[in-house]
């Protein structure tokens, strides 16, 4: 991967690409024929997974990123800032993104979405721990 490229899912796109298709919810918003023209935001799990792609980036690769690029279900990209990265003393690496819910946000605007990854000796195993604070859902 150039340095140049940014991971969403199983796709490699470079910087001219993300910059061009990336979705801007506030030009977005100023479309709407809603009379409020809310500004929109981003998930709490949007937030999370550009989190996880600046974390990845900094533990694969070394590389330290300011943006992240999510895809959205509807097909579109967000770039999300990064607001911090970290190596970890124990290998992995942290990345944190604010949380902007938009003009309409709920009770997690504004908290700070961070995500921590590491790699393990189980090849082809991905383990998803939710942190203090994260909700889960049984079976």
């Amino acid at each position: 991967m150039k340095n140049d490229q940014v991971i969403t899912g199983s796709n490699e796109l470079n910087k001219t690409q993300v910059s061009n298709e990336v979705f801007d919810h506030k030009i977005a918003s100023k479309s709407r024929s809603d009379k409020r023209n809310l500004r929109t935001g981003y998930t709490t799990g949007t937030s999370a997974a550009a989190a996880t792609n600046a974390a990845l980036k900094l533990l694969l690769l070394g590389e330290k990123v300011k943006e992240a690029a999510v895809l959205l279900p509807n097909q579109k990209l967000a770039l999300l800032n990064i607001v911090w990265t970290r190596q970890e003393i124990d290998g992995s690496a942290t990345a944190t993104v604010i949380k902007d819910g938009g003009d309409d946000p709920d009770a997690t605007n504004g908290a700070e979405i961070c995500s921590t990854v590491s790699l393990t000796h189980e090849v082809g195993i991905v383990e998803v721990e939710g942190g203090r604070g994260v909700g889960r859902v049984s079976p």
